[in-house]
């Protein structure tokens, strides 16, 4: 059976309309969750020694080995 250019021509139109349909569906805009301050704490690996903000700056003690 052989198909003749027109038709085979449109078929491929018609997949690749619908392969872009599929993609602009699955692919939606990223928001944040919540307007929210989200606190972080800057710790060593004990937890012990932390970053401190004093007069506006941050403040990182090292620590010793």
């Amino acid at each position: 059976m052989k198909v003749d250019a027109y038709t085979k021509t449109m078929l491929t139109i018609i997949a690749i309309a619908l392969t872009i349909l599929v993609f602009q569906n699955s692919i939606r805009d990223v928001e944040a969750g919540s307007n929210n301050i989200q606190k972080v704490i800057i710790c060593d690996r004990t937890g012990y020694s932390c970053a401190k903000i004093s007069g506006g700056a941050l403040s990182v003690k090292p620590t010793t080995r």
